[in-house]
């Protein structure tokens, strides 16, 4: 009996062990991490969006993974902000993983060879509704599609004495125009915005 007790202790032992290490281990968004961007919408109407932020602001298991959930947040330029909603993202061996449609989609991918190729979850549309004056304008009526990125440059960079990944990628022929536009960097993320867009 004291030995089966021991085995029991010692499994949830390296069962809790391995659990803080995964999630410890996870250099991709660590809590409090925020990324500026310049606004994605082109119309300049003196009150439209004039930048995002994004926030990792938890860590929380989500379907089976230990995410770290991402919150974007848009400032206009009255003053007035809005949440525009929050994302599921992980990293497991140098992919950066995000749910979207029901399922996760590979993000980005630092440990592949150029060539390969994957799908990605975009936004496609910049139709907004009318505005009301001195408001802050409806959220964007959008589609969410499919589409294939592949990578096209791999390099490794130096950051604050750091070396780091950094790849660059493009639309496949054939599918809906999303990309990562510019350099996307280990532990850093996308250099234009985060998401495929």
């Amino acid at each position: 009996m004291k030995n089966t007790l021991k085995k029991i202790l010692f499994v949830l032992i390296l069962l809790v062990c391995g659990q803080l290490y995964a999630q410890t281990n996870q250099n991709w968004a660590p809590i409090g991490a925020k990324w500026y961007y310049s606004s994605l919408h082109k119309r300049d109407l003196g009150f439209w969006p004039s930048y995002t932020v994004i926030e990792s602001i938890r860590q929380q298991l989500f379907q089976g993974k230990m995410c770290r959930v991402l919150q974007q947040k848009v400032y206009y330029k009255n003053g007035n902000s809005a949440v525009e909603g929050e994302y599921y993202t992980y990293e497991d061996s140098n992919k950066v993983y995000y749910w979207a449609n029901n399922q996760f989609y590979k993000l980005y991918d630092f440990v592949s060879p150029v060539g390969t190729e994957w799908d990605v979850y975009g936004i496609e549309g910049d139709n907004f509704c009318d505005l009301i004056p001195g408001s802050p304008p409806p959220p964007p009526v959008a589609t969410r599609q499919l589409g294939r990125i592949k990578k096209t440059k791999d390099t490794t960079i130096m950051v604050n004495n750091l070396p780091l990944k950094m790849f660059k990628s493009d639309t496949v022929t054939g599918y809906k125009r999303f990309a990562l536009e510019r350099e996307t960097i280990q532990r850093i993320g996308n250099t234009k915005f985060m998401f495929p867009h």
